[in-house]
């Protein structure tokens, strides 16, 4: 069975960052376990002694405000201050969704996602791991909340049906469900929970309807009404419609609730009384004026012919678009969300309220513009834009993230305040509710590859644009080893500990093009001559050169850096640990406290891709050594793959299981492993220290299959005796 280490689409997360103080000795502690060795531990079936679990990153940009221009989408495993760096990072486009796998720690539950806008703007949100996965959805904050679409009653439980009646008149007072088929001429008067509705196909033409309170008049999709002198008196009276063919032909003043979601034409004037409560989903086409006197929430289209009179008790909310071929007055409350535009004159009275949010725009029309109230912008920048002349008088202005593009000003005593500003810099795209948008996207992108400079880490470079960290940008992994494989050894898990921190380079297609390996050699607990290597999920060819190895020719390479023999790429990174860390003249280094401590070197192997190769195709990465130099003779992490140069004689024997079904690679007959895996800076312990004698937590951890105890390698104050782990 194989696993992953580190796939530059799976990004290993920790938890926790390495504590670089010394902490003090706890020699009395005693261990909260029965088991003194590691060969008495007993973990359940198919255990990986994995310290991470795998989940997936899936984000989607629901945000229309930069056209086409890609976000960076950024996973971290704490609060984003300033130091930190991403975990993993996805480039996605608006309704776009992106899946990455990702290690993260097993004591993961909450994760921070940032946002960067192609203009550089961040948005930070909290994200929970759910069923391992982080399902993330970015919509902007700070607009008001959409309401929930209705569907149709239909025409069941109808108490009494009319089907082809001309010239009818109805008078219901009490619980009738009255539904209409075929064609119909006629007209009601309904009240007390009377509901009267239009089934599909059917064809009305009302002279009168009167509802009164609580009761309602439905139409269903594929019926076609036609109706005068229609009212809704009471404020739980209720008009709703999903029809595309319904034309009232005279004013329509309604006191109770409208909702739409078809095409609804109004020939006059729609008057919204101060009882009426009116929802948008489909399109209002009024011939004259739209006189709006209490709540109007619009998610789709609202024309008037002549002026809209947003009133002083008027409560709107745009989502999509409002029109006027005249005029617009404003007086009451008005929050814009998408576009509005007159094409004549327009008036900001001091009695309004108006914000707009998230790249909102009002266009006004020829005739003059009049400010007398601040108009007030959050979230990314709206414009206002005002062909004609423009007075801003003293109680007027703009504020927040608005801009003002208006060429004529003729008076200008009013506030800008910033970051308002006049200008005609503001980009907003076009959009099924905002048909002509606004200026043009001021998006630099100087290398081409279409990813913004604001969000690409190497601006002047087409070939590049991203960095992918493991385990993150500035922290590293720790890979311990025994290398007394197929036997056991002492379990201290020092033979050869590296740490490691690897930076992918990523296209602007999210295809890798080179690998960094950080590394140092911090311990050698044994006198063999081990080699390290790592061994990838991809063909040798994929690699183009190999530089930074230390060979003293153990290994036959193929020119371009990559061992010969091989079905996958492996890279042999040294050939001899005492050439990557010294032996100051004992036989250890750095796992005796007595013995002279050397300081580890940092070293690169840098590794170029013939040709980039999709994230999501990279595979994962695969460390392992190789014993004292006698080349069969691997120990990799447990359930991680043997490369083709292995020694398959040696598996099964003396203590190894490797091959038995059930069993995992490079574990034991008792499920043990030979090398483990920590996703940040590990103490280890001291020369033939058992690990289960110095981190108190490990046992039952494994015993638990991982389900307890998920950060036993760090020190809370009690599960660790550090008079056993090495310090300097």
């Amino acid at each position: 069975m194989k696993k992953f280490v580190q796939l530059t689409a799976i990004i290993i997360i920790s938890l926790n960052i390495f504590n670089q103080c010394k902490k003090d000795n706890k020699t009395d502690i005693d261990p909260p376990s029965s088991v003194t060795s590691m060969k008495e531990l007993k973990v359940p079936e198919g255990f990986d002694f994995s310290a991470t679990k795998e989940i997936e990153f899936i984000a989607t940009i629901d945000d229309e405000m930069f056209g086409n221009n890609k976000y960076k989408v950024e996973l971290f495993d704490r609060f984003p201050s300033a130091g930190t760096s991403p975990k993993a990072v996805v480039i996605v486009a608006k309704n776009e969704t992106k899946t990455v796998k990702a290690k993260v720690n097993r004591a993961l539950k909450e994760a921070y996602v940032v946002v960067n806008y192609p203009n550089g703007i961040r948005d930070m949100r909290v994200a929970t791991v759910h069923e391992g996965k982080v399902n993330f959805t970015f919509k902007k904050l700070g607009r008001p909340q959409r309401k929930t679409q209705i569907n149709p009653n239909g025409c069941t439980g109808c108490t009494i049906t009319l089907n082809n009646q001309s010239n009818y008149n109805g008078n219901f007072w009490n619980n009738e469900i009255i539904c209409i088929t075929g064609n119909f001429t006629g007209g009601f008067n309904i009240g007390g929970n009377v509901q009267v509705r239009i089934c599909s196909g059917a064809a009305v033409n009302f002279s009168y309807f009167n509802a009164s309170s609580n009761a309602s008049l439905e139409i269903n999709p594929g019926a076609t009404v036609t109706a005068s002198n229609i009212n809704f008196n009471g404020n739980t009276s209720a008009f709703r419609n999903w029809s595309n063919n319904v034309n009232i032909t005279s004013s329509f003043s309604p006191n109770g609730k409208v909702y739409n979601q078809g095409i609804l034409t109004i020939n006059g004037q729609f008057n919204c009384n101060s009882g009426s409560d009116i929802v948008n989903y489909g399109e209002i086409n009024v011939t004259s004026n739209i006189n709006i006197n209490n709540k109007f929430l619009n998610h789709g289209k609202v024309a008037s012919g002549n002026t809209i009179h947003f009133n002083s008790s008027s409560d709107v909310t745009n989502y999509c678009s409002m029109t006027a071929n005249n005029n617009f007055h404003f007086n009451g409350k008005l929050e814009n969300c998408s576009y509005m535009r007159c094409n004549n004159e327009l008036y900001v009275n001091s009695s309004s309220n108006i914000i707009l949010y998230d790249g909102a725009m009002i266009k006004g029309g020829t005739g003059n513009t009049y400010f007398n109230k601040v108009i007030q912008a959050y979230g990314t920048t709206s414009s206002i834009v005002i062909p004609g002349p423009l007075t801003i008088n003293s109680s007027g202005g703009i504020a927040g993230n608005v801009e003002l593009c208006a060429n004529n000003i003729v008076a200008n005593n009013g506030a800008i305040v910033p970051p308002a500003s006049i200008g005609c810099n503001n980009f907003i795209p076009t959009s099924p509710c905002n048909p002509e948008g606004f200026g043009t996207p001021a998006i630099a992108d100087a290398d081409g590859d279409g990813v913004p400079d604001n969000i690409d880490e190497y601006p002047n470079d087409p070939l590049r644009a991203y960095n992918l960290y493991y385990p993150s940008q500035t922290g590293y992994v720790t890979w311990a080893f025994e290398d007394l494989w197929p036997a056991y050894g002492d379990f201290d898990f020092n033979d050869l500990v590296l740490h490691a921190r690897t930076k992918t380079v990523l296209n602007a297609n999210m295809s890798a093009v080179e690998m960094f390996v950080n590394y140092k050699v911090v311990a050698i607990g044994a006198s063999q001559r081990n080699a390290f290597g790592i061994q990838f999920d991809f063909a040798p060819s994929a690699i183009q050169s190999v530089s930074g190895q230390l060979l003293n020719g153990f290994t036959n390479n193929a020119p371009n850096g990559t061992e010969l023999g091989q079905n996958k790429a492996v890279v042999i990174f040294f050939d001899n640990a005492f050439t990557a860390l010294p032996n100051p003249g004992s036989p250890f280094v750095n796992t005796v406290p007595s013995q002279t401590f050397v300081a580890p070197i940092e070293r690169q192997i840098t590794i170029n891709f013939a040709t980039p190769i999709p994230i999501l195709n990279f595979g994962d990465i695969n460390p392992f050594i190789v014993v004292n130099q006698n080349r069969g003779r691997e120990v990799h992490l447990a359930g991680y793959a043997p490369t083709s140069l292995a020694n398959t004689a040696l598996f099964g024997t003396i203590d190894d299981n490797t091959g038995t079904v059930g069993f995992l690679n490079y574990t034991s007959k008792t499920g043990l492993p030979w090398a483990i895996e920590i996703p940040e800076i590990w103490q280890y312990p001291i020369e033939k220290e058992d690990i289960v004698n110095v981190y108190y937590q490990f046992v039952p951890w494994a015993q638990s299959g991982g389900n307890v105890y998920p950060l036993w390698y760090t020190d809370n104050g009690s599960n660790v005796n550090t008079a056993k782990v090495y310090t300097p």
